[in-house]
């Protein structure tokens, strides 16, 4: 945890929350205390900024429910989307030669590795990790190289036996930096194109809005949520949080299922 920075008094401009697991819980949902803390934030006039690895599909129903902006970081970075408008404000490809070769040299160093692929509000994923993570949303494609190559945002990669602490390092050092890559939650490795992070989208939009990151509290679990952490003017991790991501947040505050977000928010607002 940060050791050499004051503690944070304020004021804030804009609130950006990670979903799984900061805001959301096993059961899908945020706590009523959450969400009231959320409604508080944006009454006491901040934003509130949703920061995601989930795709848009996945998540452009949550921030109405949630009493966060109509602005959402989605995909790790990759897209920044309106609601009011129904319009990406940002939206990163990787270049398909670029990620047509990784899958190859993937392969090639990693045997029964399963690729899932996501592009604009759509994605794809190959059988074995269609099956590893009970996805039937869609008909799995035999090849991801088959999959439509035209504007792909994230490439996932998972190994049905190989645990993701260890599969993450082995995909970094294959990949070496023609892609971005991390994980959170779930058990595959995502990586998007050089550059892309959810600390750049938030860096993006705030420059956008004249708010600086000192103006910034981020709250984050894993390690998609570090740079963010590392870059907002209070990074805050939960209390479930992966100890890697703790070691880069300025503060630890209670888990998810604790209201741990809410409890810094009802703290700060006095």
């Amino acid at each position: 945890m940060g050791q050499n920075r004051r503690m944070a008094k304020g004021p804030f401009r804009l609130i950006a929350s990670d979903l799984d697991g900061t805001i959301i819980g096993p059961t899908g949902e945020a706590s009523p205390r959450t969400r009231a803390a959320l409604k508080a934030a944006r009454q006491a006039g901040m934003e509130v900024v949703i920061a995601t690895g989930r795709p848009p599909q996945f998540a452009l129903h949550l921030p109405e429910h949630l009493n966060a902006g109509s602005t959402m970081v989605c995909s790790n970075g990759a897209i920044t989307y309106d609601l009011e408008s129904n319009t990406f404000l940002d939206r990163f490809a990787m270049a398909t030669e670029v990620w047509h070769q990784v899958v190859t040299d993937l392969r090639s160093a990693v045997t029964d590795v399963s690729f899932g692929l996501e592009w604009g509000c759509d994605h794809t994923s190959e059988s074995t990790f269609a099956r590893v993570l009970g996805r039937h949303d869609r008909v799995p494609v035999p090849d991801i190289l088959q999959a439509p190559a035209e504007g792909a945002h994230k490439l996932l990669a998972l190994h049905p036996d190989i645990p993701i602490e260890d599969l993450a390092p082995r995909v970094r050092e294959v990949i070496d930096g023609r892609l971005h890559i991390t994980w959170s939650t779930l058990p595959f490795v995502e990586a998007t194109a050089p550059g892309v992070s959810k600390a750049a989208a938030l860096r993006r939009y705030c420059d956008r809005r004249g708010i600086s990151a000192e103006e910034v509290l981020a709250f984050g679990d894993m390690p998609n949520d570090e740079e963010m952490l590392a870059w907002a003017g209070w990074g805050v991790a939960m209390g479930n949080a992966h100890e890697r991501t703790k070691a880069v947040a300025d503060e630890v505050t209670r888990t998810c299922a604790d209201d741990g977000v809410a409890i810094v928010i009802e703290r700060l607002l006095g």
